[in-house]
């Protein structure tokens, strides 16, 4: 399941985006 994975750390990197954001 990488493709599980790789969602996973696209939401991880757009939470990190979302707060270098704020």
């Amino acid at each position: 399941f990488r493709g599980m994975i790789e969602v996973r750390k696209l939401g991880l990197e757009s939470q990190l985006w979302e707060d270098s954001r704020k």
